[in-house]
């Protein structure tokens, strides 16, 4: 029996899995990181490959393809990894250089749009391969920056060059003037990711508030981690800007939605997990401010994820494996 490795690289971890033809999960790794990616990323990529391998008790022998989900903008032959501020990359050829280490097929996705193809896939019954060409699939995904995807059908949008559905540079407040990563201005990941919330908080000194943050062992530059804490513990300061973040995302929310009507909207990624019971209400509340023909066009479910943290990788095997079989039909 074929097994897949699919391995998903994000700005503060990578993630490994081990499926079946069937698309079950053999074995996972998860590893933190924290710090400087630039000319990292094959390495880490590699090594997550061999520790997952060796938990696994299998060589590579055994695989029949490796996918790699990358936070960033990936060429429409699935290959190179064209640029990703997270990872500070641009212009590397992971696949050609990873298939050349491994001896094995490699197929290199963005993260969210494997994460979407793993939720399509799991939501699919055992071997339905029919397809309802008009039925459309959103997913945000909030982890240190924000990724999105979208599936018509059982299709990944991509575009001409491979770039489409970067959905955390939606445009949500034209009066912000910090420039983001991508050189745009007021993008909702400015607002609703890690790296975004951690600005807010630089822009919104914490009040008195400050000192208990301190004393739980937060740092004068404050984490996201630190700012979620707080509102756990009911900090008015870290849910005041958590609804903020919530607020701008339901304005995106909200554009894509008169784009692409969808009946439901998945958030995925750490940040969305960890921010869920804040970000999803004020989202909500936000959609039903802005939302256009509100007595002819309901609004959209918003749902998390249902696979986890995981997802990304999942998906980056079973779209490996799928390449696996089109290359065989193609042979």
């Amino acid at each position: 029996m074929s097994r897949f490795v699919g391995v998903d690289v994000g700005g503060t971890k990578s993630a490994a899995v081990l499926i079946d033809e069937t698309g079950a999960t053999i074995a996972s790794t998860w590893t933190e990181h924290r710090g400087q990616w630039q000319g990292r990323i094959l390495e880490t990529v590699a090594s997550s490959i061999d520790n997952l391998l060796a938990q696994a008790g299998v060589g590579l022998a055994a695989v029949g393809a490796i996918g790699v989900a990358v936070a960033g903008l990936v060429s429409s032959d699935r290959s190179v990894l064209v640029h990703s501020p997270i990872i500070a990359e641009t212009h590397l050829d992971l696949g050609a250089r990873l298939s050349e280490r491994t001896g094995r097929p490699v197929t290199v996705e963005n993260d969210a749009n494997a994460t979407l193809y793993c939720i399509g896939g799991r939501n699919r019954p055992a071997g339905d391969r029919t397809s309802d060409d008009s039925r459309v699939s959103l997913l945000l995904t909030l982890g240190t920056g924000v990724g999105g995807a979208i599936m018509v059908g059982d299709r990944i949008l991509v575009g001409e060059h491979g770039f489409a559905t970067e959905l955390g540079h939606i445009t949500v407040d034209y009066s912000d003037e910090r420039t983001c990563v991508c050189g745009n201005r007021g993008c909702v990941e400015q607002f609703a990711s890690g790296r975004g919330l951690e600005e807010l908080a630089e822009l919104t000194p914490p009040p008195a508030s400050v000192a208990t943050l301190a004393s739980h062992g937060a740092t004068a530059t404050l984490s996201a981690r630190d700012i979620v804490a707080a509102a756990e513990r009911g900090d008015p300061w870290a849910t005041g800007l958590l609804a903020t973040a919530g607020a701008m995302l339901g304005r995106a929310i909200s554009v894509l939605c008169v784009i692409l009507d969808p009946t439901t909207v998945t958030i995925s990624g750490s940040f969305g997990h960890a921010t869920k019971r804040w970000l999803l209400p004020a989202a909500a509340q936000e959609m039903r401010v802005r939302w256009t023909y509100p007595a002819e066009r309901p609004l959209p479910r918003l749902a998390m994820d249902p696979i986890g943290p995981y997802a990304a990788a999942v998906g980056a095997a079973m779209l490996a494996a799928g390449q696996c079989d089109k290359d065989w039909a193609d042979a």
